[in-house]
């Protein structure tokens, strides 16, 4: 059943941001900062919210006596806690009450800083609020969120956020019942930057019958420059990490989490992260090892070739040097792969083409040696396991021509001599 209302203040308060010049479709994605410098939030995270919010069952104010002359919220001993529990439990205006968030210069941009809402179905309508806390132009904006219950003559705070200039501003992306009992959750994002990217630290509040607890498993802490949206049908929150904002972390592949709400558990489960579709080399390389691994060979085949052969991929700072190396290492690995599919003819035909294109002298050229060292030991053997080892001896033996090389920045995975040649368990003898 739908629960949802917003007062007429709310809607005022977002008219008056259309005159200021900003978006009042909050379902649209706020763009980031095209602000780079490293005293201003260098790529804020996006922030969607539902403006057709339904009617709530019936509810009504909370009944707490006004008091005159009418209160005003002070602030100014920066007690943000206590002058807001104090101004709401002497009946002060909620309208007023924005009015003075904003000229305390403490109103949170793109999220509203006053919600009412029945969040416990007791029939009374309840609060969030969220403001910013004052400080001496501390870096990054910090904030509070606090839920007050309406307890008859008074409101109780039953949840805040800490308060602490150590983290970001806490911000609403949604409030409506995500959990199917007819009742509001909250969620939340309270963000953190450091020089070049933030992150936010998501929370799915929902109501426990005696307080606000945080059912969201795992964490939404580790994805940079995060992307949030609240699906419906099933009911979902997705996070996706879309990179680090910083040259030294090599290309970027967005990643994708998504929580979906368990009944049984009470709790919104974490998906295993999805890797979206990317166009550089280094990542097509990243998606043919992870087949290989799982012993998809004949798409690993597949990948190994277009990483070699395929003109459109990106490559990242140099990109002659950078195609060498991976076509060399792809080369290697398509012998692997077809020794893996039984098909020695093919992996014979792989190795020649590799002494062909990067022979001694040329960039990649350790790729052959290598590659070199694998035969010879399956000649021998006919054990492509045991010809693995003598490959990953090799690139332990030279790691500036192998490893190292293979090495795209702190946000990609970063290669050990033994991560280049694995055999799956079904082929180990």
């Amino acid at each position: 059943m739908p629960v949802t209302q917003y007062k007429s203040r709310f809607a005022i308060s977002l008219c008056l941001f259309v005159l200021l010049g900003l978006s009042c479709n909050l379902f649209q994605i706020i763009s980031p900062s095209s602000d780079s410098s490293e005293t201003q939030s260098p790529n804020p995270t996006n922030f969607i919210f539902p403006t057709d919010v339904p009617s709530p069952v019936p509810s009504i104010a909370c009944p707490i006596q006004a008091q005159s002359p009418p209160p005003t919220f002070d602030a100014e001993s920066f007690d943000i806690t206590s002058a807001l529990t104090e101004y709401l439990n002497k009946g002060g205006s909620l309208d007023e009450l924005e009015i003075k968030i904003e000229e305390l210069a403490l109103l949170i941009q793109e999220t509203p800083s006053v919600i009412e809402g029945d969040f416990n179905g007791d029939g009374f309508y309840d609060l969030v609020v969220s403001v910013l806390l004052p400080s001496e132009d501390v870096y990054p904006l910090s904030g509070q969120s606090l839920v007050f219950l309406c307890q008859g003559a008074s409101y109780e705070l039953i949840y805040s956020t800490p308060q602490t200039t150590q983290i970001g501003v806490p911000r609403f992306y949604t409030v409506e019942d995500l959990t199917n009992d007819g009742l509001l959750d909250i969620i939340l994002g309270i963000e953190n930057c450091g020089a070049h990217t933030c992150f936010t630290h998501i929370e799915a509040l929902t109501w426990t019958g005696e307080t606000f607890e945080n059912r969201l498993q795992g964490s939404s802490d580790d994805l940079p420059t995060p992307l949030i949206e609240i699906n419906k049908n099933p009911t979902e929150i997705v996070v996706t990490g879309e990179g680090v904002a910083s040259v030294g972390a090599g290309p970027n592949r967005g990643v994708e989490r998504h929580w979906v709400w368990d009944d049984s558990l009470q709790s919104f489960i974490p998906s295993e992260d999805i890797l979206l579709p990317s166009s550089y080399r280094i990542h097509a390389i990243h998606d043919s090892d992870q087949a290989l691994e799982m012993g998809e060979i004949l798409a690993a085949i597949e990948g190994y070739n277009n990483v070699r052969d395929n003109d459109q991929l990106l490559d990242w700072v140099d990109p002659e040097r950078e195609r060498a190396i991976l076509s060399a290492y792809a080369g290697f690995k398509l012998i692997v792969a077809h020794l893996m599919d039984d098909d020695q003819i093919a992996a014979e035909t792989s190795l020649e083409e590799l002494r062909v294109q990067f022979p001694e002298g040329k960039i990649g050229a350790a790729f052959t040696s290598m590659a070199e060292v694998f035969w010879a030991e399956f000649l021998l053997t006919n054990d492509v396991e045991a010809s693995c080892m003598s490959a990953s001896n090799y690139a332990e033996e030279h790691p500036a021509d192998i490893t190292e090389i293979l090495y795209f920045g702190y946000a990609n995975p970063s290669y050990a001599a033994e991560d280049l040649c694995q055999v799956i368990d079904s082929l180990s003898p």
